[in-house]
């Protein structure tokens, strides 16, 4: 993830493996994130809406608890930058 610091400033604030999620703040507390996510290989990007986002978190009890404790990890770690 690549935060745009000044017109002529990238910096580099995150690196996404695979299966790891881009985006769900925005998704959750919608807040539009100031990151650009740029791929080095062909990707595969799913794109989701909040309401279907949400219905999966409903559906697979398991998978969403697993899901909402990588957020809030993660929301931890920028709250602390």
């Amino acid at each position: 993830m690549i935060n745009k610091t000044s017109v002529l400033q990238l910096q580099v604030v995150g690196k996404v493996h695979a299966r790891d999620l881009v985006g769900e703040v925005g998704v959750l507390c919608y807040r539009p994130q100031p990151y650009t996510v740029r791929t080095k290989r062909l990707s595969q990007i799913l794109r989701l809406s909040r309401a279907t986002f949400l219905n999966i978190l409903h559906s697979n009890a398991g998978d969403g608890a697993i899901i909402m404790n990588n957020f809030l990890n993660v929301y931890s770690f920028f709250v602390q930058l």
